[in-house]
């Protein structure tokens, strides 16, 4: 005879290790400092990326400015309040990665001693008849 419980059960164990699940077993295979650190270290690069593309298109459009320039210290004094937002920005951002990731990482722990303690408790209930 067929069990609608237990059936019931097996699907929503199989549709968490679907979705939520293939997300937190990756999670599950760093260690908490290795997983932050490495998105803190993509987000650096990503960040810094979008800087010099946007500072390109700063230098471009002000270039008239930069070939009026006799010397290549006022062309950098010139440029000098862009990298201040620069630092300024990235610790920000860099910040809130860590703040987002160390909450995502502790979470996806969580979410996976819980499946697996609902898997053993699902095991004893039904095939163990505890």
């Amino acid at each position: 005879m067929v069990n609608e419980e237990k059936i019931r059960k097996m699907i929503d164990l199989a549709r968490y290790e679907r979705d939520e699940g293939k997300k937190n077993y990756i999670i599950n295979s760093y260690f908490g400092f290795d997983y932050v650190e490495r998105h803190m270290l993509g987000c650096f690069v990503a960040y810094t990326l979008c800087f010099l593309m946007v500072f390109g298109v700063i230098v471009i459009y002000r270039s008239d400015e930069i070939m009026g320039q006799t010397s290549i210290f006022m062309i950098l004094e010139m440029f000098k309040p862009y990298f201040k937002y620069y630092v300024i920005g990235l610790l920000i951002y860099e910040l809130i990665v860590l703040i987002v990731y160390v909450v995502r990482y502790s979470n996806g722990k969580k979410d996976i001693k819980m499946h697996n303690a609902e898997l053993k408790r699902f095991d004893r209930r039904f095939y163990t008849g505890k």
